[in-house]
């Protein structure tokens, strides 16, 4: 029964079009096809059904002059652009377009050219993906001073070639994660960005994907070299689901059109799932296809030998070979390169949860000392661990794996450890060889 009423409705909404179409109300009509397609869809799909096409096709043959210019102009002011061309060739050929066949001979060679070279292409989307905190806006962020600066990006030895400020070019740097004025533009001064060239989006929640039109209007008017999305998912709109194929790989084609078009490179940022281990390709959100129709993927990591060190590793290159997995450090007064890696992106994902778990052992054990005198104020516990580098959440799984106690006193609560004995052992810590005791 849903199934009839979802054809109802669709036929009903149909028949709505085609009786203004048979009043002669061709180009009121189109105007309506575009706008329900805007306000009910925010995806270009009711245009390419196929009784919208057949009704287009019947308003070409009475009003041709519509077709030529009322449509292109209301899928452009209605964040359709990078459909117009398939629309349009659709009502003017039918649903079989021709399609054009040419020797392999014809095609003129393109070669592809380099933001980053081998990670991030121009005309083409880039992701960067990896867990929260990882380190994946640090390193967005040195990008784009690269970019405004002209600084040139470490080759595959690690090396780096000396700046050339003929190469500088303007960003534009979309965010929904991190503020303006405490986050980007401290980080953004401290990486040596020119802050006149970075272009950020004062209001992100004013900005969807499903209408492209500002961003491509933005993109012309500060001529960007390179456009920063963090993260991705963030700007799919309400009505988009990510795990659909039917609806990424057109959303994503569309985001490389708009690459191609202006000539510049798609960097977008893609967290990770808790799923743990696994090939990194199937760690970000959503459908596969964000990963299948991006041309370059690259994993930003925690070292596992060293923790203050964060490694890049590219885990798709569709236009040659891999790059080199890179090292770089996160310091208070910016980001510095440290080398290449022999880890892998896939590497890092089936490594990143035995990092996680080394962090709770080592805090469990830290916690264990700290309270073995007796009862310790929870907020002073608290602090002692910052100062350590133990975060938050870290040590209350710490407290959980070692049923630590709570009590208020006095409106102070404290931690104590049960009541074991010198020599008893608790569940989930583990020995050097990996053996609980």
């Amino acid at each position: 029964m849903a199934d009839e009423h979802d054809y109802d409705v669709k036929d009903t909404v149909v028949n709505y079009f085609r009786q203004m179409k048979n009043n002669g109300l061709h180009e009121e009509c189109i105007k309506c096809i575009v706008e329900y397609a805007a306000s009910n869809y925010e995806t270009a799909a009711f245009l390419y059904a196929t009784p919208i096409v057949d009704l287009m096709i019947d308003i070409d043959k009475e009003s041709p002059t519509v077709i030529d210019g009322t449509l292109p102009q209301w899928l452009n002011d209605h964040g359709f652009r990078v459909h117009i061309q398939k629309v349009m060739g659709l009502v003017r050929n039918g649903h079989r377009v021709p399609l054009k066949w040419i020797p392999l001979s014809q095609v003129v060679r393109e070669d592809v050219s380099w933001l980053w070279q081998p990670y991030v292409p121009y005309n083409k989307v880039t992701l960067m993906e990896g867990d929260p905190g990882a380190g994946k806006t640090y390193l967005l962020l040195t990008i784009c001073a690269a970019v405004t600066q002209g600084f040139f990006l470490p080759d595959q030895d690690g090396r780096v070639k000396p700046v050339d400020p003929t190469r500088a070019g303007n960003v534009l740097y979309i965010t929904a994660e991190d503020g303006l004025g405490d986050t980007i533009s401290p980080r953004a001064a401290a990486l040596g960005a020119n802050l006149d060239r970075l272009i950020v989006l004062e209001d992100a929640t004013a900005f969807s994907l499903t209408n492209p039109q500002p961003l491509h209007d933005a993109i012309v008017e500060y001529q960007a070299r390179l456009v920063v999305i963090d993260p991705l998912t963030a700007f799919l709109g309400t009505e988009m689901d990510m795990n659909r194929t039917n609806e990424v790989r057109p959303f994503m084609q569309a985001l490389g059109m708009m690459a191609s078009e202006h000539k510049c490179a798609m960097l977008a940022s893609r967290h990770w799932t808790k799923a743990t281990g696994g090939r990194a390709k199937y760690r970000g959100q959503g459908n596969i296809d964000f990963f299948a129709a991006a041309r370059s993927v690259l994993v930003v990591g925690e070292s596992p030998e060293e923790e203050s060190l964060r490694i890049v590793a590219q885990s798709k290159n569709s236009l040659g070979a891999y790059g080199r997995s890179l090292v770089f450090q996160i310091r208070d007064d910016g980001l510095f390169w440290a080398g290449t890696s022999e880890l892998t992106a896939d590497d890092l994902s089936q490594m990143q949860p035995n990092k996680r778990q080394h962090q709770r052992q080592t805090a469990m054990e830290w916690l264990k000392d700290y309270l073995h005198d007796g009862p310790q104020p929870a907020s002073a516990i608290m602090e002692a661990a910052k100062a350590v580098g133990i975060a938050e959440k870290t040590l209350r799984r710490a407290k959980e794996h070692l049923r630590v106690l709570s009590s208020k006193e006095r409106e102070i609560w404290y931690w104590r450890l049960p009541k074991y004995g010198p020599w008893d052992r608790y569940a989930g810590l583990e020995d050097d060889d990996g053996m609980e005791i």
